[in-house]
């Protein structure tokens, strides 16, 4: 990977996901591209990611309707399947635990934002139904081999 110098944080990420994007062949929509970036930009500076409990938030998140909590969620399993999936491994889970959390989690947030008539609920059946092809992008951008 070659050094990427971008007047912002924010475009340095969508660099980044592009050069996923074309390593793996995978073209994302505009608001999935956003969504990774977004995701990414607001994790960059979580020191207790390594800390959070997958399982737990979500048990909690689903049966609160805690969305923000679930938000969350999405993002952390993103990051984790996408830049770090051996780490699940580690931990004697699944390979897919990572993938599969996100997963629900996206829809379960399509659900409530389709409760409350918000067009959110549309982004996040798409987060869901690709999220797989997310975390492919990830791992292609920090060269993690399928």
């Amino acid at each position: 990977m070659s050094l990427i110098i971008e007047p912002t944080a924010i475009s340095a990420f969508y660099t980044l996901v592009k050069d996923g994007e074309r390593k793996s062949g995978i073209a994302l929509e505009d608001d999935l591209q956003a969504f990774v970036v977004y995701a990414l930009l607001r994790n960059i500076d979580n020191n207790t990611l390594k800390e959070f409990s997958f399982a737990e938030a979500f048990l909690e998140a689903f049966h609160k309707d805690d969305i923000a909590r679930l938000e969350k969620l999405v993002d952390h399993s993103l990051i984790y399947a996408g830049l770090y999936p051996k780490r699940a491994e580690k931990m004697g889970l699944s390979r897919s635990y990572y993938l599969d959390v996100g997963v629900m989690a996206s829809e379960q947030l399509s659900s409530y934002y389709a409760k409350i008539k918000s067009s959110y609920y549309e982004v996040y059946y798409k987060i869901a139904c690709q999220f797989h092809s997310l975390v492919e992008v990830l791992k292609a951008f920090v060269g993690v081999k399928k």
